[in-house]
């Protein structure tokens, strides 16, 4: 099995996910229908399998549960 392949399911536990789940349906109900895209089948069904991806690829990502006290001060 790929550590790409966006089709597995998320092993742990799946509420922060579906979090970003609820966050990126609500995005696209503010954003799609009534567009451009929604006009046309054809990127309306392209976006929606992209906007389905993200989710599963969201969700096999390792969240942190704090964001550092200090940020990256790279090479400045």
């Amino acid at each position: 099995m790929s550590e790409n392949n966006i089709d597995t399911p998320a092993t742990g536990s799946d509420r922060p996910a579906e979090g970003l789940n609820k966050l990126i349906e609500r995005w696209w109900i503010d954003h799609f229908p009534g567009s451009a895209v929604a006009r046309d089948t054809a990127a309306w069904n392209a976006a929606h399998a992209a906007k389905e991806a993200l989710k599963r690829l969201l969700a096999r990502v390792q969240l942190p549960t704090r964001i550092a006290a200090e940020p990256d001060q790279g090479d400045h």
